[in-house]
């Protein structure tokens, strides 16, 4: 019964992990935010009770976070794809497949300190547009195409990768693309994310 008690390293792991599972599954479905922005933080109190190194500790988060994600983004794709933006997905998929690839690349050459600070900063930002501005903050009518465009899908990507945080919906949202479409686009663009993410990851 050890394992469950929390009073080993790994019954705190364990017991830790589905906790975090259930609470960020429900807080995802409750905010529309993506289950990252809540199982990142949440892994990383688990991991750290679990005696993980803190150098290390937001990597591992992370990527776990990412790998946890993938069956979750490409069931909201399935849900959804008859709402995507096939012209958007046209333009975007590749820089966003590079920006995951590179952010990937970037989070394991950085240190574990600046990676926390960068999702709390993000974190925080989504957090703002979800509560005051969702229904009425645009920047545009609609996304960039052109260099416009994979500058935007490459910065969306490469931050995805390196915080799990799902921002291609709040990026379409500020762009004007309305619901659902920006979910069903949001989806695709997540599955490109956390796939690259994981991999580069896992390398």
């Amino acid at each position: 019964m050890d394992f469950f008690t929390g009073s080993n390293d790994l019954g705190t792991l364990g017991l830790g992990l589905v906790m975090a599972g259930v609470v960020s599954g429900l807080a995802a479905g409750l905010t529309g935010s993506g289950a990252g922005i809540i199982i990142v933080p949440a892994l990383y109190l688990v991991l750290g009770s679990a005696g993980v190194f803190e150098d290390v500790r937001m990597h591992l988060a992370v990527g776990t976070a990412l790998a946890s994600l993938i069956p979750m983004t490409i069931a909201a794709w399935r849900t959804h794809s008859e709402s995507v933006d096939n012209a958007l997905a046209k333009h975007w998929a590749w820089p966003v497949t590079l920006g995951a690839a590179a952010g990937a690349a970037l989070a394991a050459a950085s240190p574990g300190q600046g990676l926390a600070w960068l999702f709390i900063i993000l974190a925080f930002l989504v957090a703002v547009y979800l509560a005051f501005g969702y229904e009425r903050w645009t920047v545009a009518k609609e996304p960039p195409r052109g260099l416009a465009g994979a500058v935007l899908g490459f910065v969306s990507g490469g931050l995805g990768a390196l915080t799990a945080i799902g921002l291609p919906r709040t990026v379409l949202r500020l762009s004007g693309t309305p619901e659902p479409c920006a979910s069903g686009t949001a989806a695709m663009f997540g599955t490109i994310i956390v796939t690259a993410g994981t991999v580069g990851a896992v390398a």
